[in-house]
């Protein structure tokens, strides 16, 4: 099929010489055919037509509840991001209070050390007798073990490798009485 605009003018007036309607006047059909025309093109045009007023408000309703559920799902994120961010500002406060009481979190253990709990460990490979393990440790600025806590013993067991380690443990002054390198008694931290 051809459209009218796809007819050539020359061939649309053989047609038109050939099948004339006795009725109608040639003048008057034309004029019939482009009132036809337009009214074709503009009940196909959806743009020119008119929505009803159901489609607009089921649309706008539509919009709306869109809008709301954006913003409600807006807010709770949000809520849930500054919950968030107040318990990670409050375990970081935390963490300064704690390293404010105990300095020596702050400290960084010298190569060879291991820090556990504020406090930094060298677990020597030399084979030494007590006293020389005891000078060892006093020429690095420290002394040999004294151990105050279960948590503490455990970490020396875990870290000595079957290799025997010199505790600051001695009963130099009074043969039997034990004492810590730093002069507490055994008793004071045996709990």
């Amino acid at each position: 099929c051809l459209s009218r605009q796809e007819v050539h003018p020359a061939e649309n007036m053989e047609l038109d010489d050939t099948y004339e309607n006795i009725d109608r006047p040639r003048g008057d059909r034309e004029k019939q055919e482009n009132v036809m025309s337009e009214q074709d093109v503009q009940s196909a045009d959806p743009v020119r037509g008119k929505c009803p007023p159901l489609v607009i408000s089921i649309l706008l309703g539509l919009s709306i509840l869109l809008s709301v559920v954006i913003l409600g799902t807006a807010i709770i994120l949000f809520i849930l991001w500054s919950t968030q961010l107040t318990a990670i500002e409050n375990k970081f406060q935390q963490e300064i209070s704690s390293i404010k009481r105990n300095g020596s979190e702050c400290r960084h253990c010298a190569a060879g050390w291991i820090h556990f709990h504020g406090k930094c460990y060298h677990f020597s490979q030399s084979l030494l007798n007590w006293y020389e393990a005891n000078l060892n440790c006093f020429s690095k600025r420290a002394y040999l073990i004294v151990i105050n806590t279960a948590l503490e013993q455990k970490f020396m067991a875990d870290n000595i490798m079957r290799q025997p380690h010199w505790i600051g443990l001695s009963d130099l002054t009074v043969e039997g009485r034990w004492k810590w390198v730093d002069g507490t008694d055994i008793k004071a931290t045996n709990k």
